[in-house]
């Protein structure tokens, strides 16, 4: 798969902008279709690293009785659950999520690259 650093160039230089403005395009089209394709209600965020993009899920750790994990299971997660993965964690932590956009349904690529074109359009 090419890097993604290859592909916000390439598009910089057919569109003639400017490859930070790509890229945040790219990043906002991400975050919207993790929002309408996997949990409208989680935490996402975008991270640029070694030529790429990772879409990531943030949870916060809780006691293992707070009531917000039964509200609300997408933006949190239990201690003894964090633990397990990671015993030096707190009550209050932030952990994140590596999210694969290879693992998502083909419809959900492509109404991220149909968002991305319409987003580049909106930009020329």
């Amino acid at each position: 798969m090419e890097k993604i650093s290859d592909l916000i160039e390439c598009i910089a230089y057919e569109k003639n902008l400017p490859k930070e403005m790509i890229s945040k395009v790219i990043q906002g089209c991400l975050l919207k279709m993790a929002q309408n394709e996997l949990d409208p209600l989680a935490c996402y965020s975008v991270v640029e690293e070694n030529k790429q993009l990772q879409l990531i899920q943030l949870v916060e750790v809780l006691e293992d009785d707070d009531e917000k994990l039964v509200n609300d299971p997408s933006k949190y997660i239990s201690l003894s659950k964090a633990k397990e993965m990671d015993p030096s964690v707190k009550i209050k932590d932030e952990l994140s999520y590596s999210l694969s956009l290879e693992s998502m349904k083909q419809g959900a690529i492509n109404r991220l690259f149909k968002d991305l074109q319409y987003q580049l359009e909106k930009a020329l």
